[in-house]
């Protein structure tokens, strides 16, 4: 609130004085805009009263009313209205309107701006606006805000007293939850800080706001590992302040940390006792409030005692008043019922409640083998579920989707293992669809909402003003942030006074253009409905579909992994079958994967037959973990496989695994049963991907195919590929494409002739950035292009081969996999890209890649194709067996759609089939003219 911060005598008298006043109508005439500016100025000091001293309910009434007259009376540049305005977003946030508090937010920021009003005033905006960010869970939003007021503060002369500590310690507290603990702690610390000299001053509100600091330390604490003492000495602290200060608000939650911190040690009773005296000290604070969430989270905390003690009835009832408490008119009749999802307050708070009571009910079930337990133990993580998509259209910011979708993955799990456990008991196809349905939830979501707002987008569904404006305006965006982490990579240890001086000027451009689209433009396209319902509606693909499309592909089935925190998901679907398979996830798992990427992914040394039995090994035990339990009843049957992975097995090239022993010390074709040989293997980011943006129809671009193959003479940091000329040559010359080499290869010489045709082929280097998930380069002769640069053109060609080092490959982002450039061709439109997951050997890319068009010309899948290829290159003679270790072969994949390309000439073949036709015309109209 922006009257949260100091009630000096003069304030005070002032408030009383203008009670009285406003109360002599007699005296005043009540048309006047300086009676309304004294009238609400004292309803402004009344709320921001009431709120310090915990009476919310009363505050929040006095908030409204004094907003409600504000907006009827005054004019904007007050600063009544302001004030008005800030307590009424506060009154709207606690109130669980966050989208309205947001709005309103966003609005005095402007105004401030507008009026240039003071320093204070408008860091107050700022750290406001972030906390309903952070209440939501958009944390990368709320921390943009937080950072901002702290900025704004650094520059105000009285900054070292409490309100620039209470900031900072928001900023901090935000930053932990993020788990960046080191730059919290500072922070916190700093606060800390910036308090010590309004102890004797203002005592009671310097020690509730060092309060706040030692309970943060106390949590990054938690998380750090640090010794017992280390974090008692920070509860001590709180405890010591609570006994010999007036603390209004946030006492309960030492005593909530108390109790977490005996939870962990397994002191359950203790742990129980801290719950209790924190219940009891937030209900004194919050009075008769009926919704309170973090009244919720202290019982919800309470019945995770009581199960871990076994007591879960009384967990069970616990685990409902924290429903409760979190539901809008949620009075259960039993423990078993569960709220609608619109019912709750915190939609983010209510999946961390409904999946600790879903715990409790699986539980329930192992002890009394009850299957009604389980079925609500479903309905209750189901639910859970459905509430993440919410929750994510609330959030603005990529980096809070990609943190959600890291939280998401205890639910999804907690909800796949419980519909495998009924579908193993009932037989009920509808458990497997159910359970296969929470892995897709959290496969790619990100890249699926930006393919279906592109998608969304062609139609006209806004005015086409508008509709150019929110496109325009997307792009203004993207182009923001790219030249912002440009100038980061590229003077990361040393800027210019002139450069910070461009990036703030850039950062501060980026956050209007962001508060345009997300607010301004919103309220335009709210008029809309029909573009915001397509807009946030992403399919869903039913088991029905996924089948139909197999069965169009002939002999395939799809293998999706679902990589929980406890446990590996398989599932299995093709024409005639569909199975789950699940393994614990332990040491074996993860060693296994990083022995085998250890061996394949770096060039062989002379010693390189001495890591054979560990390649084999490893490679043998995945299939026999991962794939043979599910693909032994159809192995007959299909002769492909389309994989989509998950967590670390994206890095996996699954052709190299190993289907059975041999006895050989060999990596050779002939001495290894690869799973390359047996089935032809291609990715997928997702299930629902695979269904639905593979509807892409038959492409008609004018031409086949253009080859690029830069050179790199005047670049000091690239070196030249040999091969790559000769390669795009080669091969332009079988399917009689395109090419365009040496300094000729240049980013505007790619983008001007991408649009018109099908196979679009680039020979050249590229790399990843892991730091900067956006930022994955691939090189032209006159510099690069980047995932930013990508993600704003459309590619409407059939395959996209990236014949360069680390194509496929980039950071894992849990939920959304690899974030590379081959992702990038996809979102652009490209029904499938051909891709390297590492460096790849120049000669033998060159004869693979030679080897794959050769098949495609013969219109061969582009999945069988890729696998003959491999196939071709590792049965060759060798002058050494060096050739035919993986690392040379294994590290092209095939993502998208595996579909057969017809290389022959569009217009050479229309002009072939019309020809005779044409004839016929021409001599019909001559014979005509001559008779």
């Amino acid at each position: 609130m922006t009257t949260l911060f100091k009630l000096p005598l003069l304030k005070i008298f002032l408030f009383f004085f203008c009670t009285y006043t406003s109360g002599k109508n007699q005296f005043i005439d009540k048309d006047s805009t300086s009676y309304w500016v004294r009238y609400i100025h004292s309803l402004n000091l009344k709320a921001s009263d009431e709120y310090h001293k915990g009476q919310l309910g009363k505050s929040k009434n006095t908030a409204f009313r004094a907003y409600t007259l504000a907006h009827k009376y005054l004019p904007k540049h007050e600063s009544a209205y302001r004030d008005a305005l800030s307590n009424y977003a506060t009154f709207l946030d606690s109130n669980f309107n966050y989208k309205l508090a947001i709005e309103k937010g966003l609005e005095l920021i402007n105004l401030n701006e507008f009026l240039n009003t003071s320093i204070e005033e408008k860091a107050i905006a700022y750290n406001n606006l972030g906390h309903t960010f952070e209440k939501i869970g958009d944390r990368y939003n709320a921390i943009k805000y937080f950072k901002q007021a702290v900025t704004i503060l650094q520059t105000y002369p009285q900054k070292k007293d409490i309100e620039f500590a209470k900031i900072v310690i928001n900023y901090a507290s935000c930053l932990s939850r993020i788990n960046q603990l080191e730059e919290a702690k500072k922070n916190f610390f700093l606060g800390l800080n910036n308090i010590k000299n309004s102890f004797q001053r203002d005592s009671n509100k310097a020690q509730q706001t060092a309060l706040y600091a030692y309970q943060g330390l106390a949590k990054i604490g938690y998380k750090q590992k640090q010794p017992q003492h280390m974090i008692m000495s920070y509860l001590q602290n709180c405890l010591k302040i609570e006994q010999n200060y007036i603390i209004q608000r946030n006492s309960y939650h030492t005593h909530e940390l108390l109790g977490n911190f005996s939870l962990k040690n397994k002191d359950l009773t203790n742990a129980i006792k801290f719950y209790n005296k924190a219940i009891e000290y937030r209900k004194k604070e919050i009075e008769n409030k009926i919704n309170d969430i973090h009244l919720a989270r202290l019982y919800t905390s309470k019945a995770v005692a009581y199960r871990k003690l076994e007591k879960y009835d009384e967990a069970l009832e616990f685990h409902q008043l924290a429903l409760q408490l979190s539901a809008v008119d949620f009075i259960p009749d039993d423990v078993l019922s569960n709220p609608e999802s619109s019912q709750f307050t915190n939609k983010l708070y209510a999946v961390y409640v409904l999946n600790q009571k879903g715990k409790t009910l699986k539980k329930l079930f192992k002890k009394n083998n009850t299957i009604d337990n389980l079925v609500v133990a479903f309905k209750t993580f189901k639910l859970a579920s459905n509430l993440m998509p919410l929750i994510r259209k609330k959030y603005k910011e990529d980096n809070s989707k990609y943190r959600l979708c890291n939280h998401s993955v205890y639910i999804y799990e907690n909800a796949i293992r419980t519909a495998q456990l009924l579908f193993k008991k009932t037989k009920d196809i509808k458990y497997f669809e159910a359970a296969f349905q929470f892995a897709e939830s959290n496969k790619s979501v990100l890249l699926q909402e930006e393919m279906q707002v592109k998608k969304v987008r062609k139609h006209q569904f806004l005015p086409p003003k508008l509709a150019h404006e929110e496109q325009q305006t997307a792009i203004e965006i993207n182009q923001l942030e790219r030249q912002i982490t440009s100038l980061e990579i590229i003077h990361k240890d040393s800027l210019t006074n002139e450069n910070k001086a461009r990036l703030e000027k850039w950062k501060n451009a980026l956050r209007k253009k962001k508060e345009h689209y997300h607010h301004h433009l919103n309220k335009k396209i709210r008029q809309y409905p029909k573009f915001l319902a397509l807009k946030n509606e992403l399919p869903r693909a039913s088991l029905e579909a996924i089948q139909r499309k197999i069965i169009k592909n002939e002999k395939v089935a799809l293998v999706e992994f679902f990589e929980g925190k406890k446990r590996i998901y398989v599932f299995l679907i093709s024409e005639n079958h569909y199975k789950i398979h699940s393994l614990p996830k332990e040491e074996d798992y993860l060693n296994a994967i990083k022995e085998v990427l250890q061996i394949v992914q770096n060039p062989p040394s002379e010693d390189f037959h001495s890591t054979y039995s560990s390649f084999k090994k490893n490679t043998l035990w995945l299939y026999l973990n991962l794939l043979e339990p599910i693909l032994k009843d159809v192995h007959n049957s299909i002769n492909r496989l389309i994989i989509i992975p998950d967590g670390e097995l994206h890095n996996i090239p699954f052709d190299i695994l190993l289907y059975k022993n041999n006895k050989q010390h060999s990596y050779a074709i002939d001495d290894n049963a690869y799973l390359l040989k047996k089935y032809a293997i291609n990715y997928h980011y997702s299930a629902n991907l695979f269904v639905f943006n593979d509807n892409i129809k038959t492409r008609m671009n004018k031409h086949n195919f253009i080859g690029f193959a830069p050179s790199f003479e005047q670049n000091d940091q690239l070196e030249n590929l040999e091969n790559t000329i000769p390669e795009v040559q080669e091969i332009a010359q079988v399917v009689n494409g395109q090419v365009i080499i040496g300094e000729k290869a240049t980013k505007a010489a790619f983008l001007n002739n991408i649009q018109s045709h099908d196979i679009i082929h680039i020979a050249t280097h590229a790399e990843k950035d892991t730091a900067n998930i956006k930022m994955n380069r691939i090189y032209f002769s006159d510099g690069y292009l980047t995932n930013y640069d990508l993600d704003t053109i459309t590619i409407n060609a059939s395959l996209v081969v990236l014949n360069g080092c680390e194509t496929g490959t980039g950071k894992i982002m849990e939920g959304e996999g690899i974030m590379s450039l081959s992702k990038s061709f996809i979102f652009s439109g490209s029904s499938s890209v051909l891709a390297s997951a590492w460096k790849v050997d120049d000669k033998a890319s060159e004869q693979i890649m030679r080897s794959f068009y050769n098949y495609l010309n013969q219109e061969v899948p582009k999945d069988k194709a890729l696998q003959d290829a491999k196939l071709e290159y590792m049965s060759a003679p060798f002058e050494n067996d060096y050739r035919s270790h993986p690392y040379y072969w294994s590290s092209f994949r095939l993502i998208g759609s595996s579909d057969n390309i017809s290389l022959t000439n569009k217009i050479s073949y229309l002009i072939y089939i019309l020809s005779p036709l044409l004839f016929i015309l021409i001599f019909y109209f001559l014979k005509k003219a001559f008779l």
